[in-house]
C-alpha cells in the first residue's frame, strides 16, 4: 500500500520533532542514542533536519546543508600599523594578505588606513587591489590635505567570489605630483557572507 493512500489518523508525519526557528532546534537537548536519525521541522522555513548526533546534539540539512551557519566563515586579517613612505607616482605595496583556497562562496573584502601627503599641492592615494584576478577592490581613494600634516582615514570594501582558489589582496599607496605620501594603521579583512 502506498503510503499517500493511507486515511487519517494512520497516515502520519514524517518528524519527531517541531521547533519554531533555528534558534529553538540548536537550543535543544535531552537526546539519547536512539534519537539519530529522527527529523524535526523547523516551522519558520519550513525545513526539515535530521539528528546526526545526540550528544552534543548536531543536525544535518535533508536538504544537503548543515545547521553550522557560513557567515564569517574564513575570517582572516593583516596589519601593518607602522608609517611608510613614498615619492613615487609608480604603485608602493603598504600590505599583503594571500588567502588559502577559501571554499566556494561570496566573501566581503574591507580595508583601511590613514594616508598623509607633505605638499598641499599634492595627492595621496591609495587603493586595495586583488592581485589574483587583476581587479580594484572598490574604488581608489584620494586625498588632497589642506595642510601638510593631516591625515585622512581611507577604506573601502566590496564583496568577491571565491571558487577554491588562493588570492592574494594589497593595500598599495602612492603620491601624484610631488612630495611624500604616507601611510600608516593598515588593515586587510575577509570573511564568508553568502
Amino acid at each position: 500500500m502506498y503510503h499517500s493512500k493511507i486515511e487519517a489518523p494512520a497516515n502520519h508525519i514524517i518528524h519527531s520533532y517541531e521547533y519554531a526557528n533555528s534558534t529553538e532546534r540548536l537550543a535543544a537537548t535531552g537526546f539519547v542514542a536512539a534519537d539519530v536519525g529522527k527529523v524535526a521541522q523547523q516551522q519558520s522555513d519550513k525545513t526539515y533536519w535530521i539528528l546526526s548526533n545526540h550528544s552534543p546534539a548536531t543536525w544535518l540539512s535533508m536538504s544537503g546543508g548543515s545547521s553550522t551557519s557560513i557567515f564569517g566563515a574564513g575570517y582572516q586579517t593583516e596589519i601593518s600599523l607602522a608609517r611608510e613612505t613614498t615619492t613615487s607616482t609608480s604603485w608602493q605595496d603598504k600590505l599583503t594578505l594571500t588567502t588559502p583556497a577559501l571554499e566556494a562562496g561570496t566573501y566581503r573584502v574591507g580595508w583601511h588606513a590613514v594616508i598623509d601627503q607633505s605638499s598641499i599641492a599634492d595627492d595621496a592615494q591609495a587603493r586595495l587591489y586583488n592581485v589574483t584576478d587583476a581587479v580594484l577592490v572598490g574604488v581608489e581613494q584620494s586625498r588632497e590635505p589642506k595642510e601638510g600634516t593631516e591625515r585622512a582615514v581611507t577604506s573601502g570594501f566590496a564583496e568577491v567570489i571565491f571558487a577554491g582558489v588562493a588570492k592574494v589582496f594589497k593595500i598599495q599607496y602612492r603620491q601624484q605630483r610631488g612630495g611624500t605620501a604616507g601611510i600608516q594603521d593598515a588593515r586587510i579583512e575577509i570573511w564568508r557572507v553568502i
